[in-house]
């Protein structure tokens, strides 16, 4: 925006007078906003027979060097926001999304007092891990939709090899989300249906398990003709002993037991779309910047989150490479900012300001002032080292 008013010489306000609104009024009143709408869902949460919870992270940079990571908790009843919690560098020791991840459950059971039934979560072992020895109660399951973009880019290696496997990607893929779907949450009766996928490329809808039980397949009957202009891969080839390695995968057949709840994290994926317009991950913010656009980004998706279906439109897919029909629904709704407007103008106008927001108090979180735990050299040691590759 300042560089949008210096082109067209238009006067804008100052820095200075940005932060100083920013801390003076905007942080607390935004906070205030944020305590009372946690509380409210949270209260509708405890209402509910069945707390099932779905948890992802996003860091604030891309590649390997992130300062925070935020992690946020979705309840998957009602597709709000909960909770989050921001982690920076230097605060915990070992993984970011782990330890936020640690806290967040933590602050439920203790705090909240929630009986959590089921979290949901992508493929992250150390979570996986901590909810197998710290919380056994708990029923973990695996994101199906982060399991298929795994076997999709799995079965991507196949393609300048065994290209008559590769056609069979989105069948399988298919094939893998409905037998989630029709699994009955039983995890044996899963990978059952998704192994059965091995028979039915070899053009085999009967046959016999190691038990002695025969099985087949549950789609109807083919015609000749499909048979006919099917492209199956017969059992005795290495094609298929490449594709059946992949589907076996000790690893993937492990998470996908782990599936078979057929939930999905659909909706915080969505969240995170959102938060990136708050937070893009150019720009650098500090501790405090971070913590209250997280308030944001939460406040205007859960303000948003029960959008009506208003149609369709035709769209092109870029993962599938063609035209594909998609919902469409009616715009977002703003009319939460005019209210922190509206309170922050009415803040303003009085003679006593709002009590300053400060998150290392509000959150009892000591936050570190650097990320390097090394004290900073002298400058003329740093030159004498200095080494450039053009030079």
């Amino acid at each position: 925006m300042v560089e949008f008013c210096q082109v067209l010489n238009l006067r804008f306000f100052s820095r200075t007078s940005y932060d100083k609104i920013i801390k003076k009024y905007i942080r607390p009143v935004v906070y205030n906003v944020w305590t009372y709408h946690k509380q409210d869902n949270l209260n509708n949460l405890k209402t509910l027979p069945n707390i099932w919870l779905a948890g992802d992270g996003q860091y604030d940079s891309p590649g390997f060097c992130a300062k925070y990571c935020i992690y946020s908790v979705m309840d998957l009843n009602s597709s709000k926001i909960i909770d989050f919690q921001l982690v920076q560098k230097g605060m915990v020791t070992g993984d970011l999304e782990r330890a936020a991840c640690e806290m967040l459950i933590q602050k439920f059971i203790v705090e909240y007092d929630c009986k959590i039934q089921l979290f949901l979560s992508d493929r992250h072992r150390g979570i996986r891990y901590f909810f197998r020895i710290q919380h056994p109660e708990i029923n973990h399951e695996f994101d199906i939709w982060h399991l298929s973009k795994s076997l999709m880019k799995r079965m991507k290696i196949l393609e300048r090899k065994y290209p008559d496997v590769y056609l069979w990607k989105s069948s399988i893929n298919n094939h893998l989300w409905w037998s989630a779907q029709t699994c009955e949450e039983n995890a044996d009766l899963l990978e059952d249906k998704f192994l059965s996928i091995l028979y039915h490329i070899a053009n085999i809808h009967e046959w016999t398990d190691e038990n002695g039980i025969t099985k087949q397949c549950e789609h109807e009957k083919l015609t000749d003709e499909q048979v006919k202009n099917k492209l199956w891969i017969h059992m005795k080839t290495s094609s298929y002993d490449a594709l059946k390695k992949i589907l076996t995968a000790k690893d993937f057949i492990k998470d996908l037991r782990q599936a078979k709840h057929f939930v999905h994290t659909g909706k915080l994926e969505s969240y995170h779309n959102v938060r990136l317009k708050y937070m893009p991950k150019r720009i650098h913010l500090q501790f405090n910047g971070m913590f209250v656009r997280s308030i944001l980004a939460i406040l205007d998706h859960n303000n948003n989150t029960k959008k009506t279906l208003i149609g369709e439109k035709v769209v092109f897919s870029k993962p599938l490479g063609r035209f594909t029909i998609k919902n469409s629904y009616n715009k977002t709704q703003n009319n939460w900012k005019r209210d922190i407007m509206s309170t922050i103008i009415e803040e303003a106008e009085k003679e006593i300001s709002p009590r300053p927001f400060d998150v290392q108090k509000e959150c009892n979180t000591d936050i570190p002032k650097n990320i390097y735990r090394t004290p900073r050299p002298p400058y003329e040691e740093l030159k004498s080292k200095r080494y450039s590759r053009f030079t």
